[in-house]
């Protein structure tokens, strides 16, 4: 008896839209450009970096630090699991509580591309501040 093949489930994404620094678009867009993907892969790279974000255990205090300045930015549209939006979400109800201040998840997703921006020019700081490629290492 042959068993039936069925194709793997395919992963649910959802629609999401974020206020991005201009500066910051171009930078991630040339980021995305140098690797091994194309600009419809925007979410893609996106996803990945959030994920890299939230396993970091300072990732709290990465987004305390994240800030933009008024009328600089541009909206784009972008899509996650909705796993990783209730991640997202969970840190920035983490952080209002802890830190008191009033955060939205463009704030996380903007420091994850921010940090992978880094982490792909070897800038990114290890977490608890020890930078990863440190010369006095």
């Amino acid at each position: 008896m042959a068993t039936k093949f069925a194709p793997p489930k395919k992963t649910v994404l959802n629609a999401v839209s974020m206020r991005i620094p201009k500066k910051m678009l171009v930078a991630m867009d040339s980021a995305i450009d140098k690797g091994d993907y194309n600009r419809k892969q925007r979410s893609l790279w996106v996803r990945e970096a959030v994920d890299k974000l939230l396993l970091r255990p300072d990732a709290g205090e990465l987004v305390a630090e994240e800030f933009i300045t008024p009328g600089t930015t541009t909206q784009i549209p972008l899509s996650f699991t909705q796993q990783q939006i209730d991640a997202i979400q969970q840190l920035v109800a983490e952080m209002a509580e802890a830190e008191q201040v009033v955060l939205d998840r463009s704030s996380v997703i903007r420091t994850a591309i921010i940090q992978r921006i880094m982490a792909e020019q070897n800038a990114q700081l290890e977490p608890f501040g020890i930078p990863s490629q440190s010369p006095l290492l």
